[in-house]
């Protein structure tokens, strides 16, 4: 650390000086610097500082051939100034799987070295602090420009996200659509996600997404793509024809509207003639009671009681209505509701005369 420091002196100048020049308070963008292999580290010319305890300064007196020591100054708090060694033993990883990016962030807490604050601050938006400086490298626009931006929290891929991309797919461009992807979870149902551009998201191979963002494979199913069977070129094809067809179903209600009030003056020139029921007669073959009803369609209601108690069948469909007049006539007979006890004469007859 001290030829460290004694080499950082002679490249930029007396630490102290050179922090008292700017006085980085809080860490910003300007302090950092991508180098190779996406490895985000403090500029070496950044001079920091920090508090720590002095020793006290203790002196030896000899009393009648003793030795006593004695405290000519007691230990006290100082500021110390310095250039800060970083070492690639600290650091955060951070790994976009989806787009094939890592970066590494060398943090080491800056400032930690003494019992006093830290001298680069950086601002919390999260008590995380793996969270807090993948956002804040985010916001200081030092990843990739894929990433468009980095959120936390309980950001879940719910019903209503889909929902809301659903719309987006049916008015915006590919590259104004943003897919969230989650890079991490963490704490209690937390999770790191990034968003990058659907014309982003059509160009990753089937076999990462399905790996890496495996909820979009349905979702895009659900609405027409098939992202197993399709490359980036189809995929941009079909989306084109998406909005094509939301602009002409949006051309269609703008028409429709226009010509609502012709659509109004006709329905009240048109006579709602209501459909006439049928009386119809079903048998139950479990018990032998025949139901007189009536209804609109009697082959649907046939089925209907068929799907509750398949033993029933229908045994006559009347063209008219008889229903009132068969219910008075075979009162007697009522055994519950629409349902009679009837002989085979009388079901005879009553087919033949109001046939």
């Amino acid at each position: 650390m001290i030829d460290y420091q004694e080499r950082m002196t002679e490249k930029y100048g007396d630490a102290e000086v050179l922090f008292n020049k700017c006085k980085p308070r809080y860490l910003s963008k300007g302090h950092l610097q991508m180098c190779e292999n996406n490895i985000i580290r403090l500029k070496e010319n950044i001079a920091i500082n920090y508090w720590d305890m002095t020793p006290p300064v203790i002196k030896e007196i000899e009393v009648d051939g003793e030795i006593y020591t004695k405290v000519i100054k007691e230990k006290e708090s100082k500021e110390f100034f310095m250039y800060w060694e970083q070492r690639e033993r600290d650091y955060f990883e951070y790994d976009f799987e989806l787009l094939d990016l890592k970066y590494k962030f060398l943090h080491h807490r800056w400032g930690h070295k003494g019992h006093h604050s830290p001298c680069l601050y950086l601002h919390p938006t999260s008590e995380n602090d793996y969270v807090n400086y993948i956002y804040h490298l985010s916001e200081w626009g030092l990843l990739d420009n894929r990433i468009k931006s980095v959120f936390f929290g309980k950001e879940k891929l719910n019903y209503r996200y889909f929902d809301s991309l659903k719309e987006d797919i049916n008015k915006e461009q590919t590259q104004d659509i943003n897919i969230k992807i989650i890079l991490e979870s963490y704490g209690w149902n937390n999770e790191i996600v990034y968003e990058i551009s659907l014309d982003t998201f059509f160009e990753m191979d089937y076999k990462k997404i399905k790996k890496y963002a495996y909820e979009y494979i349905e979702f895009f199913k659900n609405i027409g793509l098939f992202l197993k069977f399709t490359n980036y070129a189809q995929r941009i094809l079909w989306h084109e024809r998406k909005l094509q067809d939301a602009k002409e179903a949006e051309r269609a209600v703008e028409l429709m509207k226009a010509n609502e009030h012709l659509f109004v003056e006709r329905m009240e020139q048109t006579e709602y003639v209501r459909p006439k029921s049928k009386c119809y007669i079903l048998k139950d073959h479990n018990t032998g009671l025949y139901k007189i009803g009536k209804s609109v369609n009697p082959v649907f209601r046939e089925k209907t009681l068929q799907s509750e108690k398949p033993t029933i069948e229908a045994v006559k469909i009347f063209k008219q209505n008889h229903e009132d007049e068969l219910h008075k006539k075979y009162n007697k007979h009522r055994v519950r509701g629409e349902w009679f006890k009837l002989n085979k004469i009388q079901l005879k007859y009553i087919c033949r005369t109001y046939a």
